[in-house]
């Protein structure tokens, strides 16, 4: 009668035993996971800094691509009017902030015209918003193509 009470306990704690086990093998598999979502967080955070710092930089040579650009356009424009004012109310109200009026005109003013140097900086900085632009369209489609790579 002992050896089958030995028996019995030597079962209940084998059970025990394995359940224990059991339950810090499956805590290994969790503290595993864990740390591999913790690496891949740490991954994507880094890709994250790398793209808003490329980002950064960008837009920075873009603004100075730009203003090197309208120094060059005051070189090399007269001031002359190129537009009339016609002209220029047909390109104001075709979308945004339009064409510039001369700066010795007002605004408000029917006959305003645009000079050629009016119209060389709303060009550049049309040229340097659709740089800007593209290159944010272009840093949202890489981290897009990196997060379907997940």
């Amino acid at each position: 009668m002992i050896a089958v009470y030995a028996a019995l306990a030597s079962a209940a704690a084998s059970l025990a035993l394995g359940g224990w086990l059991g339950m810090r093998w499956e805590e290994g598999n969790q503290a595993i996971a864990l740390k591999a979502a913790n690496e891949a967080r740490k991954v994507a955070e880094q890709n994250a800094a790398d793209v808003a710092l490329a980002h950064a930089d960008n837009t920075a040579a873009i603004a100075a691509q730009l203003g090197d650009a309208r120094v060059r356009i005051r070189s090399l424009t007269t001031g002359r009017n190129c537009l009339s004012a016609d002209a220029v109310r047909v390109l104001n109200g075709a979308t945004g902030p339009g064409v510039p009026v001369a700066a010795a005109q007002p605004a408000s003013a029917p006959e305003a015209s645009a000079t050629d140097q009016d119209v060389g900086d709303a060009l550049a900085i049309c040229y340097s918003g659709y740089g800007q632009l593209s290159e944010q369209l272009n840093a949202i489609l890489d981290i897009n193509e990196a997060n379907s790579r997940h």
